[in-house]
């Protein structure tokens, strides 16, 4: 099962339910701040990418470079290097440039 999103620049992007998990489980602290799941503001959007790119950059630093000092990987739940990768080719570069979502 596939989800649609349609940002309010006309951009779509569609995740499958195993990206629409993931997504959930790293966002559901800010759900009920941002109402997700729809609609979104711009704001709201960027709070996402702030959240998706901190998330890059802890687990490049502990779990790629086998950092563990203060056992943080139990957190993050050890990505795999095509996760990081999906989040920073498609997922981050939609909900920077989408304007909210509709």
């Amino acid at each position: 099962m596939t989800q649609y999103y349609e940002g309010n620049n006309g951009q779509t992007i569609k995740i499958n339910i195993a990206g629409n998990k993931f997504l959930t489980q790293l966002t559901i602290f800010l759900w009920d701040k941002i109402g997700i799941p729809r609609p979104l503001s711009e704001k709201d959007c960027l709070l996402i990418v702030r959240t998706l790119k901190n998330y890059v950059k802890l687990s490049e630093y502990f779990t790629l470079n086998k950092n563990d000092f203060w056992g943080i990987n139990k957190y993050l739940g050890n990505p795999q290097t095509d996760t990081l990768v999906w989040l920073q080719k498609k997922i981050i570069p939609f909900f920077e440039s989408c304007e909210g979502i509709k």
